[in-house]
C-alpha cells in the first residue's frame, strides 16, 4: 500500500519536528511512504529537512489550506493521503494504525485520536483536554475527521474557501458510499490554546467552518449535534471519577466558553457574513 503525505504549513515554527516524526514512522513491509509534500507559505527560509523524499510546494501568495491542499492533490499519484497540520507530531506508530483498515475496501477514510500537550493541571489545559476527549467519545459512536486523516484519493480538487477541509473530505467520503474509521490507536500530539481569548478565537473559526459546511453541503458533523454532545456528557462522567469542586467548577466554565464561542461564532457567520478561509495563527 503505497501513501503519501500533505502538510500545508504556515509559520510553524517546528516544522522540522513534524517531518521527523513523519520520517521516523514504524510502519509495515507492505506500507510504502511515497513522497511528503510540504505546502510552505509564510516562512522567510527553508531550513527543513533535506531528505529526497521532501517535496516543496511554495506559495508566493496565501490563498488558505484548501487552496495549499489542492496544489498538492495535483501531484500526488499515492493511493493514500495522510492529511496533516504543520503543527501536529504523530506517535511513531501513527500512520501504520491509520493506514490498517485500508485493507477493507468498503473503507475511504480514517481518522486520528489527537492527544493534548497542555498542562491539565491548569486551567485551560484542563479545558483542552476535557474537550478533545468528549470529540474521542464522539467519534467511537460516529467518526468525526480531525488533526490527522488518511483518505482514498478520489478526488482532484476541494472547493477554495474552506474553513473545514477535513470536514468537506468526511462529507465527500460519506457521499461516495464509503466508511469513515476511527482509529483511536493513531495517536497524534498537538498543543491547544494557552489562554481564554485565544481558546474563544479558535474555537470561533472551527464552529465556523462546521457551520459553512451544514449550509453549503447538508452535511452535519458529529460534534455539532447536541444529542451527542449531551451523550459524551453522561459518559464523561461514567469514566471519569469527578469528585472535588475545582474539577466540577472548570467543567462547567468549560462547558460555557465552548456555548460562547459557538454563539459568536452564529453571529459572525450568520450575521457579519465572515469566512476566514484564511486562518490566522493562534499565538499560543
Amino acid at each position: 500500500m503505497e501513501f503519501s503525505v500533505v502538510i500545508p504549513a504556515y509559520k510553524e515554527k517546528d516544522i522540522n519536528k513534524v517531518l521527523k516524526s513523519v520520517l521516523g514512522q514504524d510502519i509495515s513491509p507492505t506500507m510504502k511512504l511515497n513522497k511528503i509534500f510540504l505546502i510552505t507559505s509564510g516562512y522567510k527560509n527553508f531550513s527543513f529537512l533535506g531528505d529526497k523524499k521532501i517535496v516543496f510546494i511554495e506559495e508566493k501568495n496565501r490563498g488558505g489550506k484548501a487552496a495549499a491542499i489542492n496544489s498538492a492533490l495535483k501531484k500526488v499519484d499515492s493511493e493514500i493521503i495522510v492529511l496533516q497540520s504543520g503543527d501536529v507530531l504523530l506517535d511513531k506508530n501513527a500512520i501504520k494504525e491509520l493506514l490498517m483498515p485500508f485493507e477493507d475496501s468498503s473503507v475511504g477514510m480514517t481518522t486520528s485520536r489527537p492527544i493534548p500537550m497542555n498542562d491539565k493541571s491548569k486551567f485551560m489545559g484542563f479545558v483542552i483536554h476535557t474537550l478533545w476527549f468528549f470529540h474521542h467519545l464522539i467519534s467511537l459512536q460516529r467518526p468525526k475527521a480531525g488533526e490527522v486523516i488518511a483518505f482514498r484519493k478520489l478526488i482532484k480538487v476541494i472547493p477554495k474557501k474552506l474553513v473545514a477541509d477535513e470536514s468537506y473530505l468526511e462529507f465527500f467520503i460519506r457521499e461516495n458510499g464509503l466508511k469513515i474509521t476511527y482509529v483511536p490507536d493513531a495517536i497524534v500530539f498537538n498543543k491547544g490554546p494557552e489562554n481564554v481569548k485565544h481558546f474563544l478565537k479558535q474555537r470561533k473559526r472551527v464552529f465556523i467552518g462546521h457551520l459553512h459546511i451544514r449550509k453549503q453541503y447538508g452535511y452535519t458533523v458529529s460534534t455539532m449535534s447536541f444529542h451527542n454532545m449531551l451523550k459524551a456528557l453522561f459518559e464523561y462522567f461514567n469514566i471519569k471519577s469527578v469528585d472535588n469542586l475545582k474539577e466540577i467548577s472548570w467543567i462547567v466554565a468549560a462547558s460555557l466558553l465552548e456555548l460562547a464561542a459557538r454563539f459568536s461564532a452564529l453571529l459572525d457567520f450568520y450575521i457579519l457574513n465572515n469566512l476566514p478561509y484564511k486562518w490566522e495563527k493562534i499565538k499560543t
